[in-house]
């Protein structure tokens, strides 16, 4: 089977497009979305819309599909990270919020007889996503997913990215997707999975960031610049 990855997309458009266009490249069987469709950036109901274009794909909840979603905001009035969240909620359409608040947070499925478990982050106790670990040790990585199971674990959540094989376990993070890490890149992957072994593939797809990160700006600029929101 091959699954086609794509993590924190952050209401990047033209990140998702292009990441779309070099994954189908590889005729994948199955396409995982592992959360932060929207949030942080400019273009939330594009993204859901092209998104829900694919077939045959499976997406897992985010802290900021929830955040969006529902106007959850662990954050306080007035901060900018507050009122960009206000913003999502205002301009995504109500088909698209029902679809982000009805995303489960976990997906779980068998692969060549191999379980696959995908989520954007372990919970802690307090029942928020973990502080996600800078590119993790594997004895980290084993303490962060203590208590979840799957032969392969599939998330997001830590933009940088992490791959850990440990004993038979793989657990594969290819990174954000549209967070503008790199610049010009839209990062996202491919999971290749046979009776015999698991192959992964880190994916770098390219596309002009220019006009997203004008956008961005813009809209930050109008929510900075009104008191109300």
């Amino acid at each position: 089977m091959v699954i086609a990855v794509i993590s924190d997309v952050h209401s990047n458009v033209f990140a998702l497009k292009s990441a779309i266009s070099e994954l189908n490249n590889y005729s994948p069987d199955k396409w995982v979305f592992l959360g932060d469709l929207v949030g942080v950036g400019a273009y939330p109901e594009e993204t859901v819309v092209e998104a829900r274009k694919i077939k045959n794909a499976v997406f897992v909840k985010g802290n900021h599909d929830l955040f969006a979603s529902d106007g959850v905001s662990p954050y306080r009035k007035g901060d900018i990270r507050d009122k960009i969240i206000s913003w999502h909620c205002r301009v995504l359409s109500s088909a698209s919020k029902a679809f982000l608040r009805n995303m489960p947070e976990t997906v779980s499925f068998k692969a060549e007889g191999k379980s696959v478990v995908c989520m954007h982050y372990p919970k802690s106790e307090n029942g928020w996503f973990k502080i996600p670990k800078l590119l993790p040790t594997d004895a980290e990585i084993t303490e962060i997913f203590r208590g979840v199971g799957g032969d392969v674990v599939l998330f997001g959540h830590e933009h940088t990215g992490s791959f850990h094989h440990i004993g038979e376990r793989y657990f594969i993070n290819f990174g954000t997707c549209g967070n503008f890490l790199s610049p010009d890149v839209a990062r996202c992957g491919i999971v290749e999975i046979t009776s015999e072994k698991v192959v992964y593939k880190s994916i770098n797809a390219y596309y002009d960031d220019k006009q997203a990160l004008k956008r961005n700006e813009e809209i930050l600029n109008l929510l900075k610049a009104n008191p109300r929101i």
